[in-house]
């Protein structure tokens, strides 16, 4: 299955992308300019595939530049809680600006090459679509992971202190139900974004069983 745009005009069969027909340039469907990001966000929670369905198509991928430097914070900090909880003989903490860095490079280059895996994939099986498109649609799946990892830095902070991040002593053994009770929102806030990566996959292939697969492999 694939998602397209049929002219009203000529009947013929247009990409989802597409603003023009093709054959007889007869408009498809509204012209968007920019992402309205706080319109955006609303759409996310009430109807997911309206909100990528206006992000695809979207002339400009506002946000998306600082939404991954966003999530690059996010898994630079998830990495630093990793490291400490698996007592890594790494000083995590002694080289701040090379590991954020890393985690940096690392986020660009997985939602690069994964938005260039899907890109190429679904063109193989007959769904056109954009590379730009793809990149921020799996760029924004991830807002509920980047919002929520905003208010439970904070949380954490205030509830552990430094704590957090070093594991030493361990958070659960400071404060064990605040510390599983985050844990806890993590789960929820991953899988959202899980979720949200499957929605805005099926909005370009209208493909459950890719959509969940895909959704599963990118967060």
């Amino acid at each position: 299955m694939k998602n397209i745009l049929v002219c009203k005009n000529c009947e013929t069969k247009n990409p989802f992308y597409q603003l023009n027909c093709k054959n007889c340039k007869a408009y498809l469907r509204d012209r968007i300019i920019n992402i309205d990001f706080w319109s955006t966000l609303w759409k996310i929670i009430e109807s997911p595939v309206a909100a990528f369905t206006n992000i695809v198509h979207s002339e400009h991928k506002n946000f998306v530049i600082v939404l991954t430097f966003l999530l690059s914070i996010k898994f630079f900090i998830n990495s630093l809680i990793f490291t400490n909880a698996l007592n890594s003989n790494i000083n995590t903490l002694n080289y701040l600006l090379i590991n954020f860095g890393l985690s940096l490079g690392y986020t660009i280059v997985i939602v690069h090459l994964f938005a260039l895996a899907v890109t190429l994939l679904n063109n193989f099986l007959g769904n056109q679509n954009r590379y730009s498109d793809n990149i921020t649609i799996y760029v924004y799946s991830t807002l509920p992971i980047i919002i929520g990892g905003i208010f439970l830095f904070v949380i954490e902070y205030a509830l552990f202190g430094h704590y957090f991040l070093t594991f030493d002593p361990s958070p659960f053994l400071l404060k064990k139900t605040a510390a599983y009770t985050i844990t806890g929102i993590e789960g929820i806030l991953i899988l959202w974004s899980m979720f949200l990566a499957a929605a805005a996959t099926y909005t370009q292939t209208k493909n459950i069983l890719y959509s969940i697969v895909t959704g599963v492999i990118f967060i």
